[in-house]
Order: structure tokens, then C-alpha cells, then sequence
């Protein structure tokens, strides 16, 4: 359709009653052959694109167009006179004239307004007698001004294939479906995200503002993801910068309209949930394992990201005293939380791992039952059941089933259970009782259950008293270097329990650090003491007593580490290490 076709077809649409033949010619300034010829071209037009309509001629009423508009886009003549002169070379005024059904006034003008539009992108176009039109400026301004252009005009992206080349083109579909399918993105951003990924594959420095970005916005961690995706096809642009091209861009174009955030929450927080399950049952402390239990964390994680979204701060006042009186369980879940912002680009800050902390605390009090117990006997009924009774009043936070005879035993499982035997019994999993009861040492029972492995990671070259250190920086480069050059740890551990105080001081009050560092580095585990002789400022507090635990996730039950930070908040709260002048004396603190 030409521009009269347009008009003509604009003033159909919207007139809502019958208009004459010559009504329509003086409105559009032409002949009443010219109205009919367009009204066949407009027919085929409809016709072709198979859009439902009904145009009704009535003797000495006139004609009546009956159909959706909603249905119909009206392209605008200045949009396509632009793409042509952005597209060719020398195109010539007569050629458009032609083309669009302009006069040399008409063009003229639409061109004055074109000139005035692009002067703000320091573009100018230029007219050239016997050449044609010269377009003026920049490549990269051109590359702006087209990319803001076609941001708004519908199906604006169509048009590439007369400005780009094949490839460029093919490789920004490319990296649009990338990003819409790794970034569970709606259909709807496809244009937008392929007008601006052409745009950074066509410019060598992309127009970024001066923008304000907030890291624990959603936001920021797409912007990082896409910075990602799109650096593995174009290097040639600072990831720094794409990340801020990208943040302006889902900031402005609003990306919750494009991410379905319930699905989005939802799918995260189950992640975060399923990555602690892995990492507990890594280190054989199986928690969150009945579903029933976990719909009020997966709730509370969803309204995080949520806050997240929408760049809110997460706020939790009882972090430090969580993290003071249960550092085993937050310690493993900020570990688990920062590698899902790794993965995820996203940045859960420590506030929230205390939250969860307090969700697996309650978790694990509701799931809480006494260990289970079993007497394997051959001497009678009543030497059973008198064995049994010693031992239920000395160890009531065991559960005694009743005392089976060996035959019954070798017939049942009892692999869960804490088995006490008079008799010598094939399996190594059980605590011989001397059949003459005066010699039943109930104490020495208790250590043999409760055992203390973890004594056994305290070593004489890991153990430091009196040391002299200003800095956490010197205590950090001091503990990595002896762990490498002792082979207890690859090389890279150090540079982890750097960046784990980057995440989050290791402080646990009362004058203590607890270091920890990625357990990938790991090669055998240990446990690093050093008590200095004067307080040094670490984060937030002195401190005068630094640990650093460098344990294996697979070495956790074998080393019962769960009792090992037990005992150390006890000791902790208690400040008796600064009483320890020796690696026996220590060892002794928590055998005790």
C-alpha cells in the first residue's frame, strides 16, 4: 500500500457510519477513480493477509468497513524512508517520490523532520544534486539511533535483514534464543533482546550511561549472566561494560514483565533446598529430607528472591548471635549458599544463611528421637533384663528395645541400632559388656559412643602459641602457606578462605575466628589452632584465638565433626581456650 492507501484505510477504520465516494475524495484530496482504485488495492491488501473483514456498499449511503484493527498495521512512511536511507547508498528523491507516492514537497519535509530527529545522535543527512542522499556520521551513532529506533516500532527487528549482514544477523537470533531459553525468559523480550544484541555486535564501543546498579537486584545477576552468554560469541567488549549495558536495559524495559517471577522463585528456592540436601548428605548429616518439613523454608526462600527482585535489602538481627552459637550449620550453609550465587549469578547475602539456619535448627528438634539400643544376651531372661535396666537408667538418652538372644539378632537388622553385646559378635559395630556387672564402666560406654575423632585432626605442626600477627591478612597468608607446603592442601586454598571472609567475617565472639577455606582444595583434613599473644582487629572485634578447619565433606561422620563444634561452643562461651599452653591441654578441652 501507498501513502493514500494508507490514509484511506486509517479513515475507514476509524469512521463508524457510512461515508460517501465523494466525501472520501475531498477529504483525501483526489479524484473518485483514485478512491476506487484504492479501495481494490486495500481489498487485495486484507485479502492477502488474512485479515477478516466486510467492506458494505449501499446505493446513496456510501461504503462501511467493518473489521478489527486490532488486526491491522498501519506502517508508518517516515519509519520505511528512513530504513532506505539507512540501507542504501545514493538512494536518489526521485526513487522515494516513486516509491511512496510523494510529492517533492512531501518528501522534503518528512526529510527536514528525519534530519531534525537524528541531529541528537550526530547524524545528518545531506542532498546531493544528480547523486541522491547522503547520510552523514558515525558508524556507531548510525548503529544508536537505529537500535532506539527500532526499540519503537513494532516488529521493528524485521527490518535487519536490509541493514546487517547474514551472519550477523543469524548470530543475533542465535544468542536471543540462548538468552531466552537459559534465562527462562517470555516470548515477548524477543524483540527488544534482538535489537540490542545486534546492536552490540555491530558498534566497538556501545553507547553505557552513567547508571546506578544494584548487585542484590535480580537485575544485576541477569545482566551478569547475559554479559556471559553474549562474551562466549563477541569478546571484543569489557565484560564490565556489557554487565552495565545489560542492568540499563533490564532496568529500563522493566524484566519482570519477561520473567515469570512465581515460576522463577519457585524453580531457585527448590534449588537452594535441593544443593543443601546434596551437601548434608555429602558430609552424612542428612537434614531437610522429608517434604512435609520443607514447604515453610521453600516459602520463606521465595519471598527472599522475591525482596531480591525488586533490589530489596535482606535484614536479619539475629545473624551474629545464629552464627555465634550454631557455626557448624551456618558455616555449611553459607558455603552451599555461595556456591548457588556462583552458579546463579546472584547474590544471597549471609543474613539469609542465618534465616536458614534457623529453619533447619526447628527441622531438625521436630525430626529429634532418642538413639535406638539393643542387648544381645545368651545368659537368660533375667541377667537380659536386669543388663537392661542398668543400662537404661545410666544412658536414658538411648532407647533400649528389649534384649534378643544372638540367634534373633543374626535374623533382624539393627543398623540402626547401638548394639551392646556380652558376646564377641562378628560385626564391628557394637560395645562389648562384661558379663560381671561391678566392672561396667558407664563413662568409658559414653566416650566409645560419643567418640572424639576429631582429636585425632589436631596436629603438633598445625598448632601455634604465642604468635605474633597485626593483621587477619598475615594470619590467613601464615595458615595457607604452612597447610600448602605440608601437602594438608592444593594451591588455591589460600586465595578460598580469602574470598570466604569476603562473603562473610569468620568472627564467632568471645574473641575467636573460625577459618574456613573450599574443600576442593583439600588433601588431607586438619584442624589449624593458633593463639596470638595480643589481640589484632579482625572485622568488627579482637580476637586472639584463631581455627582454621580444613576438613574433607566425605571425612564429616568419620571425624564426628557435628560434636566437634558442639564442644567448641561450649569452650567458646566459656573462654577457656585462653587458658591452653600446649597441644595436649587443648585436646584435652574438648575430650573433657
Amino acid at each position: 500500500m501507498n501513502d493514500l492507501d494508507k490514509k484511506l484505510l486509517q479513515l475507514l477504520i476509524e469512521e463508524s457510519n457510512y461515508i460517501s465516494i465523494d466525501e472520501l475524495s475531498i477529504l483525501l484530496g483526489c479524484s473518485r477513480r483514485t478512491v476506487y482504485n484504492a479501495l481494490r488495492r486495500i481489498e487485495s491488501y486484507l485479502k492477502e493477509n488474512h485479515i477478516e473483514y466486510n467492506l458494505d456498499k449501499k446505493y446513496a449511503k456510501g461504503i462501511f468497513l467493518c473489521v478489527n484493527k486490532n488486526n491491522i498495521t498501519i506502517k508508518n512512511n517516515e519509519y520505511d524512508i528512513i530504513i532506505d536511507i539507512f540501507s542504501k547508498n545514493n538512494i536518489t528523491l526521485k526513487y522515494l517520490m516513486e516509491k511512496y507516492y510523494l510529492s517533492y514537497e512531501k518528501l522534503s519535509k518528512i526529510i527536514f523532520k528525519i534530519n531534525d530527529e537524528i541531529q541528537l545522535y550526530k547524524l545528518n543527512i545531506n542532498i546531493k544534486q544528480n547523486i541522491g542522499l547522503e547520510l552523514k556520521g558515525e558508524d556507531d551513532d548510525k548503529f544508536l539511533y537505529m537500535r532506539d529506533l527500532l526499540l519503537k516500532v513494532e516488529n521493528g527487528y524485521e527490518s535487519f535483514s536490509l541493514l546487517y549482514d547474514d551472519n550477523t544477523n543469524n548470530l543475533a537470533i542465535r544468542l536471543t534464543n540462548i538468552f531466552i531459553n537459559q534465562m527462562q525468559l517470555v516470548n515477548e523480550i524477543r524483540e527488544a533482546l534482538h535489537v540490542h544484541i545486534i546492536y552490540l555486535l555491530s558498534v566497538e564501543n556501545p553507547d553505557i550511561n552513567d547508571y546506578i546498579i544494584n548487585k542484590n537486584s535480580l537485575y544485576y545477576s541477569f545482566a551478569k549472566e547475559s554479559a556471559k552468554i553474549f562474551e562466549q560469541s563477541n569478546s571484543t567488549i569489557n565484560k564490565e561494560e556489557l554487565i552495565k549495558y545489560f542492568y540499563e536495559l533490564y532496568d529500563k524495559i522493566n524484566l519482570n514483565k519477561y520473567l515469570d517471577i512465581n515460576n522463577f522463585v519457585n524453580i531457585k528456592s527448590l534449588e537452594i533446598i535441593n544443593d543443601l540436601k546434596k551437601h548434608f548428605f555429602k558430609i552424612d548429616d542428612p537434614i531437610l529430607v522429608e517434604k512435609n518439613n520443607i514447604l515453610s523454608l521453600k516459602k520463606h526462600l521465595e519471598l527472599t528472591l522475591a525482596k531480591l527482585n525488586k533490589g530489596e535489602d535482606i535484614l536479619n538481627p539475629l545473624h551474629d548471635t545464629i552464627k555465634n552459637n550454631y557455626p557448624y550449620y551456618y558455616n555449611e550453609v553459607l558455603y552451599v549458599i555461595d556456591q548457588f550465587n556462583a552458579k546463579n549469578n546472584l547474590k544471597i547475602p549471609p543474613e539469609e544463611a542465618a534465616y536458614i539456619v534457623i529453619y533447619i535448627i526447628t527441622l531438625n528438634r521436630t525430626k529429634e528421637r532418642k538413639i535406638k539400643g539393643i542387648i544381645v544376651c545368651n545368659y537368660g531372661v533375667g541377667i537380659s533384663q536386669y543388663l537392661h535396666s542398668i543400662l537404661e537408667d545410666n544412658l536414658d538418652w538411648i532407647e533400649f528395645d528389649n534384649p534378643v538372644d544372638i540367634n534373633d539378632f543374626h535374623k533382624n537388622n539393627y543398623n540402626d541400632y547401638i548394639v551392646f553385646s556380652t558376646l564377641d559378635l562378628s560385626t564391628s559395630n557394637y560395645i562389648k559388656i562384661p558379663i560381671d556387672l561391678s566392672k561396667l564402666d558407664i563413662d568409658s560406654i559414653s566416650t566409645q559412643i560419643n567418640k572424639k575423632d576429631y582429636l585425632k585432626l589436631f596436629k603438633s605442626e598445625l598448632f601455634y602459641i604465642s604468635k605474633e600477627f597485626t593483621r587477619k591478612d598475615e594470619v590467613i597468608e601464615f595458615l595457607g602457606n604452612k597447610l600448602e607446603k605440608k601437602q594438608y592442601v592444593e594451591f588455591g586454598y589460600k586465595d578460598s578462605i580469602f574470598h570466604r571472609e569476603e562473603i562473610a567475617s569468620t568472627e564467632v565472639g568471645n574473641g575467636m575466628v573460625l577459618l574456613h577455606g573450599n574443600p576442593s582444595y583439600i588433601l588431607k583434613s586438619s584442624i589449624s589452632y593458633i593463639k596470638l599473644n595480643n589481640e589484632i582487629f579482625w572485622d568488627s572485634e579482637n580476637v586472639n584465638v584463631i581455627i582454621l578447619l580444613s576438613i574433607l565433606p566425605t571425612e564429616y561422620e568419620r571425624y564426628n565433626i557435628k560434636d566437634f563444634f558442639r564442644k567448641l561452643h561450649m569452650i567458646k562461651q566459656l573462654k577457656l581456650f585462653n587458658k591452653i599452653n600446649n597441644l595436649e591441654e587443648l585436646k584435652s578441652l574438648f575430650y573433657n
